[in-house]
């Protein structure tokens, strides 16, 4: 999948399962919460609720309660509207079929909310004529010198350039890396370190440690997974062990 999906990209089960955690972290406090892509914003409440809450702005009015599909139109539609005033551009994109549960235009949408609210912190400190995969990409380079990162797929697989990032915001938060750690050693280690970012640096797990370490994950989910870190801060009382 390119940077940009367009209405018409087929989503994986991995996409999908990044993009409802990542939503799900940001309707935190709402009251809702997604389970599916395909039926959760079918009535256009759970997208005006993300709408607002990434863009930190209030829709008025729209249909609450929306039973007919014409009123759920309507709310696609207000929330398609405040986004592209927010200067997305969301070409190709149908409220009729986002209400029809078509998971394309549903990931579409989301992934350009990814990518713009989730990457801000990388506008101030990037080249900004690069595109946000190469901005995140040299962002990484500046903040661990080892191991050596050349790609946000294959290069995370054994753990030890999460290792790192990690480090680089906390050192002494995580657990020493063993050296030739076997696959099954990877992922509990990753599952450990994982938590504590989650728990001190607030870098929500959009992925398992399973999934980081499978040869076939790509750019979309590791890169949502990554902006996590981006204005990550050490929470007080984190249990950094000194040297």
């Amino acid at each position: 999948m390119s940077e940009d999906p367009g209405p018409d990209t087929e989503w994986t089960q991995l996409q999908q399962n990044v993009v409802i955690r990542w939503c799900n972290k940001q309707l935190e406090g709402s009251g809702k919460r997604v389970k599916s892509i395909g039926k959760d914003f079918s009535n256009g409440v759970i997208l005006i609720t993300l709408v607002e809450k990434v863009t930190n702005r209030k829709i008025p009015r729209y249909n609450k309660m929306a039973l007919f599909k014409s009123k759920k139109i309507e709310n696609v539609q207000v929330a398609l509207e405040l986004v592209r005033s927010e200067g997305l551009k969301l070409i190709g994109f149908d409220a009729g079929e986002i209400v029809n549960g078509n998971v394309s235009q549903i990931g579409g949408v989301i992934w350009s909310l990814i990518l713009k609210y989730a990457f801000l912190k990388l506008e101030d400190i990037t080249e900004q004529e690069n595109t946000r995969n190469q901005q995140l990409l040299n962002w990484v380079k500046d903040k661990i010198e080892k191991p050596t990162i050349n790609n946000l797929t294959t290069d995370w697989n054994d753990g030890c350039a999460v290792h790192a990032l990690v480090d680089a915001h906390a050192p002494g938060l995580c657990p020493k890396l063993k050296d030739d750690n076997e696959n099954s050693e990877v992922v509990e280690h990753l599952r450990k370190i994982m938590q504590l970012a989650d728990d001190w640096l607030g870098v929500t797990q959009v992925l398992t440690p399973e999934e980081l370490t499978d040869s076939k994950i790509d750019e979309l989910s590791m890169m949502t997974y990554l902006s996590g870190f981006l204005g990550a801060k050490l929470k007080e009382g984190a249990p950094i062990e000194t040297k």
